[in-house]
């Protein structure tokens, strides 16, 4: 998540708006793809706190974070959202 969120800091332009939507938990893991039986997807998993952090040491203001439940047909993690803007220029 760092590279990409360096990335997000170098491409954006100052006041930016960046959007992250990722399965809440700690640490990674492989799991059963849900549309593709037999198959399996690497997953990263994220804190709000982890990542507000993330993005306020590159440069970004937290505009809402917040999290629901899994829905049907989703992996079985609670979902992570963060909306962000970038207030500094381009590094």
């Amino acid at each position: 998540m760092d590279k990409i969120l360096d990335k997000f800091s170098k491409l954006l332009s100052k006041n930016g708006v960046v959007l992250i939507s990722t399965q809440e938990g700690v640490g990674e893991k492989f799991v059963e793809e849900p549309f593709l039986p037999g198959k399996k997807i690497f997953l990263d998993f994220f804190t709000i706190r982890e990542l507000k952090e993330k993005l306020r040491n590159r440069g970004f203001k937290i505009i809402k974070a917040t999290k629901r439940p899994p829905r049907k047909n989703e992996f079985n993690y609670n979902k992570v959202f963060i909306l962000a803007r970038k207030m500094t220029k381009s590094r």
